[in-house]
């Protein structure tokens, strides 16, 4: 009696990051979704926990809070001078700022199980309409894929946090930082999705898409660039409505 291949073992991070579409193509079922999402989790509160240590965030928030208040109409401006409003403008901040400092500690776990969790919605329901070509539908597979295609932001979190430990309050692996988020939204929006750390990060489960459920290539890789188009696309309209509220309340102004 011959005795069942064993299981490959587990796609190692270098692996992933030195080749993320072939890499992911070959996880199995049985590889797991918890360490891939455990490494990426670690990871963030770490450095969360650098920029904690490193940055005044609350004087961060003040000098923001302050250029948006310049923005405004005067009308505005001498309202929220009022001192009740004043007060109350000021618990808020310290608020948000006490709320982004338990972010960036607590967050990364949530926000990578959230993550694992859409995206293997999103491979399930794939494998679901392609069932009829030979995808595989099973969701524990489903969120392992999504798991280790994950594994690609250990880059973008290693840049970033290079670029913090250097001095940088909010570093960035993306062209953003070609335009400013507060008055060029859109912009702002359009090249935060060039960056190329998410780009392999949408390679990489197209991998998954094409090895692990057994898609056809090409319309792996066509999901993966129109769900990156479709996400950049919502992320670029929000960015122009916010631009588009500033000029309306300059114009009424």
């Amino acid at each position: 009696m011959s005795l069942p291949a064993p299981t490959p073992a587990a796609p190692s991070v270098l692996d992933v990051l030195r080749d993320p579409f072939g890499t992911v193509a070959g996880v199995r079922a049985e590889h797991g979704w918890a360490r891939p999402w455990l490494l990426v989790a670690v990871a963030g509160v770490l450095y969360g926990v650098l920029v904690l240590a490193r940055f005044d965030l609350a004087a961060i928030q003040a000098a923001r809070s302050a250029r948006e208040l310049d923005r405004l109409p005067a009308a505005q401006r001498k309202e929220l001078e009022r001192p009740e409003i004043a007060e109350f403008v000021e618990k808020g901040a310290r608020a948000k700022a006490l709320g982004t400092k338990a972010w960036l500690v607590l967050g990364p776990p949530v926000a990578g199980l959230a993550r694992i969790g859409f995206t293997a919605a999103f491979v399930l329901a794939v494998c679901a309409l392609l069932r009829g070509r030979g995808a595989v539908v099973e969701p524990r597979l489903a969120a392992v894929v999504a798991a280790h295609a994950g594994l690609v932001d250990l880059v973008g979190l290693a840049a970033q946090a290079v670029s913090a430990a250097a001095g940088h309050p909010a570093p960035l692996t993306s062209l953003a930082h070609l335009a400013d988020d507060l008055t060029q939204p859109a912009a702002f929006a359009a090249l935060s999705r060039l960056d190329p750390v998410l780009l392999c990060g949408w390679l990489a489960l197209a991998g998954g898409l094409a090895g692990a459920c057994r898609v056809p290539r090409r319309i792996a890789l066509g999901l993966a660039l129109g769900g990156w188009a479709a996400v950049s696309a919502l992320a670029v309209a929000l960015g122009a409505l916010a631009q588009l509220a500033q000029g309306l309340s300059k114009g009424g102004a």
